[in-house]
């Protein structure tokens, strides 16, 4: 299952911290695919696949709920389409 997630982000510092260490801890059943901030640093929209949504809140919540509000959204495969290509070296 594919999950997009809204960070609304109100303490950045701590919130970026406990992404960076998510994302060093991840179980091979769940994968980041994407991290995508704004330029102020304070919304975030993130991409992820998991199991369940039940286990990827667990994950996102315990590390950053205190910092964040977040809002997931489960992505219907059969009716997604992906534009997105981002030239990060430019």
């Amino acid at each position: 299952m594919y999950f997009a997630i809204n960070h609304k982000i109100h303490s950045q510092s701590a919130f970026w911290s406990a992404i960076e260490q998510i994302k060093n801890n991840l179980s091979i059943l769940t994968i980041n695919y994407a991290i995508l901030p704004n330029a102020a640093m304070d919304e975030a929209i993130t991409i992820w696949k998991a199991p369940s949504q039940l286990i990827i809140e667990q994950l996102i919540e315990e590390q950053t709920g205190d910092f964040s509000r977040n809002v997931y959204l489960e992505i219907d495969e059969k009716n997604a389409t992906v534009f997105l290509h981002l030239n990060l070296g430019a």
